[in-house]
């Protein structure tokens, strides 16, 4: 028997899956207060360079990048080349490629800091303003700025991705980065897919 459109909505929904709460509505504000008030935290008490353009012609909004340094980086400030933090924390957020940005995606980064990792969020356009082909290219153009800047600090880059961004991270796998930007896959440190949506076909019949 196959999945019914009200299954199937109910199903790719993750608010509605929570033992804390019975409100899925309460479940996407308990989530975003949380995300939100651990970005504002690291945003006030790390050192941080914040929307570190990608592309400067981009006509796309959150095509950036935030990073939040090791919490030994701040008197190295202005001169980010001479930072050399143990390795690089790549995450990109959620949403269903249509909802959160780096305002609500920088939790994590204090944990990193004080581990003396340099964490970078990367941001990308999200529908309807873009398209998924459009926001992957996105992905991968801030990345390759993210890794050249690893391959000259001789250190290694691990990338995050959470539901939607697990879906992102995963495309990044299937690029040749030595064939196409001539960067050493000893780059990589590894990848952490969490709640990936890699399975997009069901999703076209859903809200």
């Amino acid at each position: 028997m196959g999945t019914t459109k009200i299954d199937a909505d109910h199903a790719y929904s993750p608010s509605k899956w929570s033992h804390r709460f019975n409100d899925s509505e309460k479940v996407i504000e308990s989530h975003v207060q949380a995300l939100t008030k651990g970005t504002k935290s690291a945003r006030t008490t790390l050192p941080c360079l914040l929307n570190w353009a990608v592309d400067s012609k981009s006509s796309f909004s959150d095509h950036a990048i935030d990073i939040y340094l090791p919490s030994n980086a701040i008197q190295l400030l202005p001169n980010i080349d001479a930072i050399k933090p143990k390795a690089i924390f790549v995450y990109l957020h959620g949403g269903y490629w249509q909802f959160f940005s780096r305002n609500e995606s920088a939790f994590m980064a204090q944990v990193m800091s004080e581990a003396q990792i340099l964490t970078a969020v990367i941001g990308y356009p999200i529908a309807p303003h873009a398209t998924i082909d459009q926001i992957v290219t996105c992905v991968e153009q801030a990345l390759v700025k993210i890794l050249e800047w690893a391959m000259k600090l001789s250190i290694k880059v691990f990338i995050c991705g959470h539901s939607a961004g697990g879906h992102l991270a995963a495309t990044l796998l299937l690029i040749n980065w030595k064939n196409k930007y001539n960067i050493d896959h000893e780059t990589f440190g590894g990848f952490f897919l969490i709640s990936g949506v890699f399975d997009l076909v069901p999703l076209v019949s859903t809200y």
